[in-house]
This record gives structure tokens, sequence and C-alpha cells, in this order.
């Protein structure tokens, strides 16, 4: 038995004991692209603002949310609300899979570390600062989790379109935002983390 902590051992196997598909089935006609929020008031906005119906519910003992297809100009996607939390966010993301999304994106707010940011600034991540748990499940153990390029370029052309200039920098990631105490803070923002999220 190994003295490390168990959240290390990082298992590459895609087969796990309980599966999404267990539950959810691909819904055919789905549009593919899918997006990720828990910030309600944007989530409402959109699926007030554009033709919208529900799609699908994520039910689970905790959980009960329900996907909206958005009718965009650009072309349908799925939108989801999700509770706080790598845990839910991560079954949400896991069943818009199972019923048959390629290609999801997530959209959230976070806690400002620098003071050269000010609130409302947009962020486009470098890299994040995995301090959380469940990304251990899914990738081996590191500090950090690098963003793909060509995703942080598509950003930044996003919303310079709309006028937006992001900042980059580090995300600290982390599971209790109850437990970002001074030092923990002011070694993260040492890092070079410009913002904290979950």
């Amino acid at each position: 038995m190994s003295d490390q902590a168990p959240i290390l051992e990082f298992d590459d196997s895609p087969t796990a004991i309980i599966e999404p598909s267990m539950w959810h089935t691909r819904i055919d006609g789905l549009p593919t692209g899918a997006v990720i929020t828990w910030m309600t008031d944007a989530f409402e906005r959109l699926i007030s603002e554009h033709s919208s119906h529900a799609c699908y519910r994520m039910t689970a003992e905790s959980a009960d949310l329900e996907m909206y297809q958005v009718d965009l100009p650009e072309g349908p996607i799925v939108a989801a609300l999700s509770h706080v939390g790598a845990p839910v966010s991560a079954a949400l993301f896991e069943t818009l899979i199972a019923v048959g999304s390629t290609t999801t994106i997530a959209v959230g707010s976070s806690g400002g570390l620098v003071a050269e940011h000010p609130p409302g600034a947009v962020v486009v991540p470098d890299r994040a600062i995995r301090d959380e748990g469940v990304s251990y499940h899914y990738a081996p153990a590191a500090r950090y989790a690098d963003l793909d390029p060509g995703l942080q370029d598509a950003l930044r052309a996003a919303f310079a379109d709309e006028g937006l200039a992001p900042v980059t920098g580090d995300l600290w990631t982390t599971d209790a935002f109850f437990r970002e105490t001074p030092a923990k803070v002011a070694r993260r923002v040492d890092e070079g983390a410009i913002a904290v999220d979950m």
C-alpha cells in the first residue's frame, strides 16, 4: 500500500463501474455544441432572448438540472445551468457527452486576486492551478492544467469581436472557497494566479 494521497493514484481506464450511458442515451437531432454556466442571470438572459426549449433533464440526489436547446443566429446549442462545485459540474458534463455533445465550453465567474484586474474583467486563463479534487480523476496528477492554445486564440478573437479585451494569467481552482486563507492567496498570487474559481 502506498503512503501517497489516494487522489494522486490516477487510473487511465476509460471504463468505470457507473457509466453515464446507464441513465442517459444519445438524443438524435440534439445540437452537438454545448455551454455550461453557473451564472443564473446570464443563463436566464440567454434562454429568454433567443428561441429556446427544454430538451433534457439530468437528475441526481441533490441536482435537478434542465438543459435547453437555444437557437442562436450562428446555430443551435445546448445550454445548461449547473450548481456550483466540481462534482455536479463534471456529472453534467458527462451527461452532455452521453446525450450527444461533442464540444462543450464552460463559462463562469471568478474571484479576482489582483488589483490591476477589477471586477468585470474578462479572463482567458493561461493555465489552471489544480487545487480541487475532480480533475485528478480525469488526468494524471500535476500542479497545472494547460489550456489549448487554439481555444485561447478563438476566445480572445471572439471577445475582441465584441469589443472586449480579455486579460490573461493563471487561474486557481479550488473546492473550498471558505478555505482561501491569506497565506494560500498570497502563495497563488506569487505563483501567477490572477483569479480563483471552483
